[in-house]
């Protein structure tokens, strides 16, 4: 789902910690609300986001996800729009909680960009690479 290194640098505008290939004693900068039916690729990615102190939690529709955000707080809240039916419900996200909304999609079009913005997301782009 977030697969490009520049959209970390949006979402958390610290600078990187070295790695050290251990990041058993790192602290977190936060949690990233992420909402994705690929549960395999979500793993993986979790592991990439860990190295980078940010500590992930996966649910599978966007009804989960308001139910999450008016729980706990997020970092950032991130969606693969290519498995997951976001417009509807993204204006209620939006009007939960305060947090940053990435929207990635793999078959990104200007249209789908300008509708998503009005309806409440901050970033709304093209999937163009994954974690490797």
């Amino acid at each position: 789902m977030l697969a490009q290194r520049d959209l970390f640098s949006t979402a958390a505008a610290q600078p990187e910690q070295p790695q050290t290939g251990d990041n058993s004693n790192m602290a977190l900068w936060g949690t990233m609300l992420e909402v994705d039916k690929d549960i395999e690729v979500s793993k993986r990615e979790q592991t990439e986001w860990l190295k980078h102190g940010i500590s992930t939690v996966r649910v599978d529709t966007m009804q989960e996800a308001i139910e999450k955000l008016t729980k706990e707080p997020f970092l950032f809240t991130a969606t693969n729009a290519g498995n997951v039916n976001y417009l509807p419900l993204l204006k209620t996200m939006r009007d939960t909680a305060p947090t940053f909304i990435f929207i990635i999609d793999t078959n990104y079009t200007t249209e789908k960009e300008v509708e998503a913005l009005h309806n409440g997301a901050d970033v709304y782009t093209k999937l163009t690479a994954t974690w490797s």
